[in-house]
């Protein structure tokens, strides 16, 4: 039988309307947000990513705060 896995890569906008610094909201999506999704039942594996503070020093600046990468087995 042949095993597939799917791979999703989801960039994550910071949400403005919240409030929430750059460093806020990507402290919510490590500590609250992420840990929800990492413990889903239908995912194999979840890993997020954030932009680095020094890329913010530069122009063109970051889009996204980071991006969130998704492995299942079923699509």
């Amino acid at each position: 039988m042949l095993a597939i896995t799917i791979v999703r890569i989801t960039a994550a906008n910071q949400n403005l309307t919240s409030g929430r610094s750059r460093e806020q909201a990507q402290h919510y999506w490590a500590e609250s947000h992420g840990k929800l999704v990492a413990h889903s039942s239908t995912l194999r594996r979840y890993h997020h990513y954030f932009s680095l503070p020094e890329a913010y020093e530069n122009d063109p600046k970051p889009t996204f705060i980071g991006i969130s990468k998704f492995w299942r087995d079923d699509p």
